[in-house]
């Protein structure tokens, strides 16, 4: 009787850690779908980006070839400060998408500012640095759980 009993404790308790596991499947689904959700938008972005930036470099070389060297100076002028107001744009959004906690998202936009537009910004570059410090902190956190989950666990099948 004793043994029928323990049976169905052992049972009882391999099936609440078989759902426990489950739900941290849903659970990674879930930032898997949100991650790829943020890199089609950042993809977009990208495309925009390089869109608005080759549209602004277009008209700069128009004007510059139609004009005076004169005249070019202030188009120049212009075309950068748009270039600076994207990548003003992209920071905005890598910062916004960091106090979301969507780093993975917030760390592409940050790389697209270096590769694509500066490559020596700082901003980016801090952006990048808390990412990496934000995702191994997350990274840790989930270690911990995770353990603690299989302690308790453990410990329960022990009783």
């Amino acid at each position: 009787m004793i043994r029928i009993e323990n049976m169905l404790i052992g049972g009882l308790l391999i099936s609440l850690f078989i759902a426990g596991c489950e739900k941290k499947q849903e659970q990674a689904g879930y930032v898997e779908t949100k991650v790829e959700e943020g890199v089609k938008i950042i993809q977009q972005e990208k495309q925009e980006a390089a869109q608005i930036k080759e549209s602004v470099t277009e008209q700069a070389t128009e004007k510059a070839a139609k004009s005076e060297l004169e005249k070019a100076q202030p188009e120049a002028a212009s075309a950068k400060a748009k270039t600076d107001s994207i990548i003003k744009d992209l920071i905005a959004k890598a910062k916004a998408l960091l106090d979301k906690g969507e780093y993975e998202e917030a760390g592409a936009v940050a790389q697209d500012v270096l590769k694509n537009h500066d490559s020596e910004s700082q901003e980016a570059k801090d952006i990048i640095a808390t990412v990496t410090e934000k995702l191994k902190s997350v990274a840790t956190e989930k270690s911990e759980e995770l353990k603690k989950d299989v302690k308790g666990t453990l410990e329960g099948l022990g009783k």
